[in-house]
Parts: structure tokens; sequence; C-alpha cells
């Protein structure tokens, strides 16, 4: 049987109800082994405005100019400059192995398509 949301919130509600409070406490400080596992979500969130997080299509970063239109498909992570469009080629040309380049343009061996840098309207960036 599959739990619903409102099964959680009011399984939730009466654990609050009928479980003493001593009981809520004692089982809060059971789950202090989970602080201490990797970056909080607000850590990590500002990891994430810091620093270029590398993805399979570009940078998770602020302020990204230039994404990888693959298709039809615009990916999310993406550069702030050409520089850093030419930079995570070069890291991933022996991951995916590089098929050909053209400029801005280019096919992995690994993927089906090839990639497109475009800017944030859609329009394809040129090499100059």
């Amino acid at each position: 049987m599959e739990t619903k949301k409102n099964d959680i919130l009011q399984d939730l509600k009466d654990y609050f109800k009928n479980t003493p409070r001593e009981q809520v406490e004692k089982d809060w400080a059971e789950t202090e082994k989970y602080d201490k596992v990797g970056p909080t979500v607000f850590e990590f969130m500002g990891l994430m405005n810091q620093n270029r997080v590398i993805g399979s299509h570009g940078y998770f970063q602020k302020g990204n100019r230039y994404f990888f239109k693959e298709g039809d498909i615009v990916h999310k992570s993406g550069f702030k400059s050409k520089q850093d469009c030419e930079e995570w080629i070069n890291l991933k040309r022996e991951k995916y192995g590089l098929d050909w380049r053209a400029g801005f343009m280019i096919k992995f061996k690994t993927l089906p398509l090839p990639l497109i840098l475009v800017d944030k309207n859609g329009k394809e960036v040129k090499c100059f």
C-alpha cells in the first residue's frame, strides 16, 4: 500500500499528539548521528553559488551566459565565458571521446547528438 502525503502529515500530527515529550526528545537525539554526514543543504547551496560544480554538460554555477543545446534540449549547466567552455571541453575530451569539433559545436562519441553552444536566448554562439 502506497503512503500518501496526507497520511504522512497525519501520522506526524498523531505522533506529536500521542507521544510524551521525553520520548520525542529521545527520538530526536538518536538522529544526531545524521547531522555529521556531508554538507548541510545551506552549505551545499553556498558552494553552488561560490564555486563551479562540474556537470555532464557544463558547470552548475551562478551567472552562466552560455549553455549547450543537444537537439531541442538546452542543458541547465553552462559557462560564464567561452574560456570556461573551452576548459570544460578539454576536461571532457578524454572521458567522453571527442568525435569531432567545429568551433563551439562538438560531438562526443558517447552522445547521440552534437552539442551546440548557445547563449541565454538560445542563439548559436560563434567562435569569434
